[in-house]
C-alpha cells in the first residue's frame, strides 16, 4: 500500500473512531433529544463515571487530532457536502414512508378506517 492510500485508510479509520466517539457522547450527554420520536438511551451512567468517560473521549480526540496534524490529514478528508447528506437522508425517509403506505397491515390485525 502506498503512502497516499495508507493515509486515506487512516483518515477513514480516524473518521469512524470520531463518529463512534460522537455516538458515545450523545449517549452520555443527551440521552433523549427533545425533538426525537424515540429515546435512544436511558440515562443510567453515574455522574462520576460519565465525567471519566468524557475526559477519556477528550484525550482520545486530542490524540487523533495530533496524529492527523502530524500526518497532514485534513479534518475534511472524506467529508461530503451537507446538502448531499441531507438530500440522501430525506430520500431514504421518503422511500421508507412510501413502503409503509403500501404495506399490508392486516397481518398485524390492523385495518384501515
Amino acid at each position: 500500500m502506498g503512502r497516499v492510500a495508507g493515509l486515506r485508510s487512516l483518515a477513514v479509520s480516524f473518521r469512524y473512531i470520531d463518529t463512534l466517539l460522537g455516538t458515545v457522547e450523545d449517549a452520555l450527554g443527551n440521552p433523549s433529544p427533545r425533538n426525537r420520536a424515540f429515546c435512544h438511551c436511558i440515562p443510567d451512567i453515574p455522574a462520576a463515571e460519565r465525567e471519566r468517560l468524557e475526559e477519556g473521549i477528550r484525550a482520545l480526540r486530542e490524540r487523533l487530532k495530533g496524529e492527523m496534524d502530524r500526518l497532514g490529514i485534513s479534518s475534511h478528508a472524506g467529508a461530503v457536502p451537507a446538502s448531499r447528506a441531507v438530500r440522501a437522508d430525506l430520500a431514504t425517509i421518503a422511500i421508507t414512508l412510501e413502503e409503509l403506505t403500501r404495506k399490508d397491515w392486516t397481518d398485524l390485525g390492523w385495518t384501515q378506517e
